[in-house]
């Protein structure tokens, strides 16, 4: 479990399996590192609630990326487009995601 110790909507997996569909996925890249997922849930929350947040790990450590699961495409779209390059604490976080296109 991560640091943001877990609960309610399967935060606090981090780097976990990612076989079968789970869901529309925005990518987040230059997150503090010390973020935990309950953080990056509330800041993307102005846009949307996040289903699930999975912080990516580099060798046991947090990499700085992120993904986000939303219940719709919509949703992810206005995370993608509405977060892009808007601070989280002292840093800008790049949102990107591919769609169903």
């Amino acid at each position: 479990q991560g640091r943001g110790g877990g609960g309610a909507m399967g935060f606090g997996r981090r780097d976990r399996d990612r076989a079968g569909p789970s869901g529309f996925t925005v990518q987040l890249r230059g997150l503090p590192y010390r973020v935990t997922e309950r953080e990056i849930a509330d800041w993307v929350g102005e846009a949307a609630d996040p289903v699930d947040v999975i912080i990516q790990m580099d060798r046991g450590r947090p990499s700085g990326r992120a993904e986000c699961v939303f219940s719709s495409d919509r949703e992810a779209r206005r995370v993608a487009s509405n977060m892009h390059r808007r601070d989280l604490g002292s840093r800008y976080i790049e949102c990107f995601y591919e769609g169903t296109d």
